[in-house]
């Protein structure tokens, strides 16, 4: 039982942090989406005091794609984690000799 809790606490902890990484790759694509968008002539510019200056000579690719491909990336890891802690649980539950760590 001890070897079959630590190899799905172990895969819970993995996941835990793929997940935060996706969440902060997503993060990233949300917020280069927000940037501002090129004028007619193809520039970005910014007001910068008081005159209008070029940011970036094109403006970077839209992410939609990108930003969907994470969402779907980041909902998979989440069922996988989900499972895995139903996993955990089921071990608990049929052991009479789990710990106190093992519980929470």
């Amino acid at each position: 039982m001890t070897s079959s809790w630590e190899a799905l606490r172990k895969e819970a902890r993995r996941l835990e942090n793929d997940v935060d990484a996706k969440l902060v790759a997503y993060a990233k694509l949300g917020h280069s989406n927000s940037a501002p968008k090129p004028g007619a002539d193809g520039l970005t510019w910014r007001k910068t005091s008081g005159e209008n200056t070029p940011v970036a000579e094109e403006a970077a690719a839209h992410n939609g794609p990108a930003s969907e491909h994470a969402s779907i990336e980041l909902e998979q890891l989440l069922v996988r984690l989900s499972e895995t802690v139903e996993a955990m649980s089921r071990v608990v539950s049929a052991s009479p000799s789990a710990t106190a760590s093992m519980r929470h």
